[in-house]
Formats: structure tokens, C-alpha cells, sequence
């Protein structure tokens, strides 16, 4: 049993209290037994199975094995390795290294420059994943991005760091579009709160919306590149909120302001992510705020959208003895392109959360004149079934008209205005295969 034991709630004179907190879990050890410990917990279903019944009666009782049945204990584990799913993995554990005791297999993860470095860059904390061989397919392909007036547009990101992130897009009211230095400073902060007047929010702010430190104090800090700044901080300090030539936000971050001690570096206010002093009270984690007035600042969130599903290049390396020479070891390197999968997005899709969101749906229903659609057929559909398929004269505009309860009638009134007012070149379309 692992976890967090809190021993102090016994300092009383009250009754034992045994009490575990935070992340508990069950550690099952190695899989084989080491020196000469005798097999117990999983390794009964591993190691040495000709004397499991024997070794499972020692786990049991090391002073009185023989009180307990063989048959008995036979009969117990058939039914568990036949119904017991925890079990059957073992059991496989068990064959493979029956099989292959003269063979070792290893599996890496590779870094590789060429590939594109959002998609397959290398985990950073330690989880657990699947990897999903030849997970490439015509889905895969790029999305329409559609931009409205209205609401939202989030897309959610599994970076391969612990716990997802979500890019949102908030489209403002036309009258906010181009607000003063004023308003800007009202919802996006770039300083280290004073520790006496916020003690709270300072904390909060030096835990979770410092960058750094980067440059010379710590050249191995992941935004740098070489010897330059990916991320281009440290930050200019200024007095005051103000718009740049390109039209990009500098916000306010005093020279004078507060510093914090980071890995043994003083951090100022130019170290600062911007963030918003409500959600970062709110929900207590990474939430950088910015505010976007450009379609340059607007395609960040679209590339992630783009972006398609993590991956990563797996090496995996298989050692086996030679038969004609037992002294010699063959070595055999396989390269995959698999999907990643980690275990935050597959709960993610478990509860079937959205991955891609925007608010208001935008659909493309598709219109035509009247026996001037376009038909679609396979080169060995029969051409009577073609022909008196009834769904060929209905288009996608209709089927949505009559799912809102128009009639016939109203349809063909809408179809022909929609026509009059966006005049388009229909054509009859057949797929043939030559």
C-alpha cells in the first residue's frame, strides 16, 4: 500500500486513527522474485509455475504449508486465470517470458529534428501511454476553419506535460473591440502583486505565472534555442499599457515592482505572464490572458487546431541469440510513426469531452436546381437502382428544412430565393471509374 500517512493526527489522546491523503496506490513490486526471496503477490502468477501450488501455500503459510489442499488451490486458480481480467495479463507475462528467455526487448522514444516538433516532441513527465501503430489514416486530414462574429472557439491540447491545455478564442462586442489602456489593465495584469497588500494572489502569481529562469541563469530551460530566447523574455518594463506599431499589447510591468527568488534567480515583473486576477483566484493554475487584435494573434489558436493528434517515433530494439552460434547475439531496430496517446486525452474522449469547440455551429447546407444535382455511383451499382434511388432529388438544404417542419412547398420557395440571390454555375456530376 502506498500513499501519504498522516501520523500527527495521533499526537492526541484520543483512539488510533489511521488516515491516508493525496494519491494512494498498490505497489506490486518487481515481477520476478530477486536473490532468494521466495515469489509472493503478482510474481505467484510469473515465476516458477511448476511449483506454483507450492510457492503460493508458502506466501500463505511459510511455518504450516501443508494444512492447505493442492486440489483445491488448483481448482481456485483455474477459475481466476479464466475469468479474472487483472489475471489473464499476468499469465501473458508469464508466456512471453517462457518463450523468449534468451532475448531482450527494449522500446525508445526518438527526437528528431526533421519531424514537426508540435506533433512528435518527447514527453516531459513521466505517465502512462499507449502507442498506436499505423494510426494515420483519410480522417486525419486538415479542418475547414470558419471564423463568425459570434461568443467562442477552444481547442484542447495534450502536450505530452501532465495535464491538457486549452486555447479559447473570446470574440469581444464590436464596442469593445479597440478598448483604452484603461480597460486592458482592468482584465490583463503583467506584475508581481505586492506580498503585504495580496498575499494571496502574490503567491498564486509566483507558483504558476513566472517564466523562467532562462538565458545564461539556466541555459537548459526548455524556451531556449541555442543561445536565443524562444519565447522573447525577459520582458521590456514600462510605466504604462500601450499598443505597439504592430499593433501588439505591452503591458504595464514596473521597473519598480516586486522580485521573487526562483532557483536561487531574482525575477522582476518582466519574468511575468500575463494573466487575469480573477481566474487565476478561481482555479489556481497556469492561465495566460492576452489580448488579441490581430488575425496573426488569432491563428495561434488555429495551428493547434490544425494540429492533429501527438505522435511520436518509437525504436524498438529486439536481441536474440544465434542458433548456429550461441555466443553471438543478433540485433534488430524497427522505426514507427505512432500516435500518442496519454492517459489524460484518453479519459478525455472516454467521457466524450470536446476536443474542438465553437459556438455557434456553422453547417454548409448544399442547394441545387431542380434534377440538377449532383449524383455520386460506384461503376458496379446497378443503374436502376441509381435511378430510383428517392434521396438523389432531395438536397442537403431540404432534408434540413423538412427536419425543422416545412413543408414541401416552403422548401422549394426557399431553394429558388436561395438561388435568385447567390446565382451559382450547377453542373450534373456522375463518378465513373474508367
Amino acid at each position: 500500500m502506498g500513499g501519504k500517512i498522516d501520523h500527527s493526527i495521533n499526537q492526541g489522546k484520543g483512539p488510533y486513527t489511521f488516515r491516508m491523503g493525496d494519491q494512494n496506490c498498490h505497489r506490486i513490486g518487481t515481477l520476478v522474485p530477486t536473490g532468494d526471496v521466495r515469489p509472493k503477490f503478482c510474481q505467484l502468477y510469473i515465476y516458477d509455475m511448476e511449483e506454483e501450488v507450492q510457492n503460493r501455500k508458502n506466501a500463505i503459510s511459510p511455518g504450516d504449508p501443508s494444512r492447505f489442499n493442492d486440489e483445491l488451490i488448483r481448482l481456485l486458480e483455474n477459475m481466476i486465470d479464466s475469468h479474472n481480467t487483472i489475471a489473464k495479463t499476468f499469465r501473458k507475462v508469464r508466456d512471453r517470458l517462457a518463450v523468449n528467455t534468451d532475448s531482450e526487448v527494449s522500446i525508445k522514444l526518438i527526437s528528431r529534428r526533421s519531424s514537426n516538433g508540435r506533433t512528435y516532441n518527447l514527453p516531459t513527465v513521466s505517465e502512462v501511454a499507449a502507442l498506436i501503430e499505423g494510426d494515420i489514416g483519410p480522417h486525419m486530414e486538415k479542418r475547414d476553419i470558419i471564423v463568425r462574429r459570434s461568443c467562442v472557439v477552444y481547442t484542447i491540447e495534450f502536450k505530452k506535460r501532465g495535464l491538457p491545455h486549452a486555447h479559447i478564442v473570446l470574440f469581444l462586442h464590436r464596442e469593445d473591440k479597440f478598448p483604452t489602456a484603461a480597460d486592458v489593465d482592468k482584465i490583463i495584469s503583467a506584475e508581481i502583486p505586492n506580498p503585504t497588500t495580496d498575499p494571496v494572489l502574490h503567491s498564486v502569481v509566483c507558483e504558476y505565472m513566472l517564466h523562467g529562469p532562462c538565458g545564461k541563469a539556466k541555459p537548459s530551460c526548455p524556451c531556449m534555442v541555442g543561445d536565443n530566447y524562444s519565447k522573447y523574455y525577459q520582458k521590456p518594463c514600462t510605466e504604462r499599457t500601450t499598443v505597439d506599431g504592430d499593433g501588439y499589447p505591452i503591458y504595464k510591468r514596473s521597473k519598480k515592482g516586486v522580485t521573487v527568488i526562483k532557483d536561487d534567480v531574482p525575477l522582476g515583473n518582466n519574468f511575468v505572464i500575463p494573466y487575469n486576477s480573477q481566474l487565476l483566484l478561481k482555479y489556481r493554475a497556469h492561465i495566460n490572458v492576452e489580448w488579441c487584435n490581430q488575425s496573426r494573434s488569432i491563428k495561434y489558436l488555429f495551428k493547434y487546431i490544425n494540429k492533429g493528434s501527438d505522435r511520436v517515433t518509437m525504436q524498438s530494439s529486439y536481441t536474440r541469440c544465434n542458433e548456429e552460434n550461441p555466443g553471438r547475439f543478433d540485433k534488430i531496430k524497427r522505426f514507427y510513426g505512432c500516435r500518442y496517446l496519454c492517459a489524460c486525452e484518453a479519459a478525455w474522449r472516454i467521457f466524450g469531452f470536446d476536443i474542438h469547440y465553437r459556438t455557434h455551429a456553422v453547417e454548409r447546407l448544399q442547394y441545387h436546381l431542380p434534377d440538377e444535382q449532383p449524383i455520386v455511383f460506384h461503376d458496379d451499382d446497378w443503374v436502376d437502382e441509381v435511378v430510383e434511388n428517392t434521396s438523389l432529388g432531395v438536397s442537403q438544404f431540404l432534408n434540413w428544412m423538412g427536419c425543422n417542419n416545412s413543408t414541401v412547398e416552403e422548401m422549394q420557395v426557399a431553394e429558388e430565393l436561395l438561388y435568385c440571390e447567390f446565382p451559382t454555375k450547377f453542373v450534373w456530376k456522375k463518378k465513373v471509374r474508367q
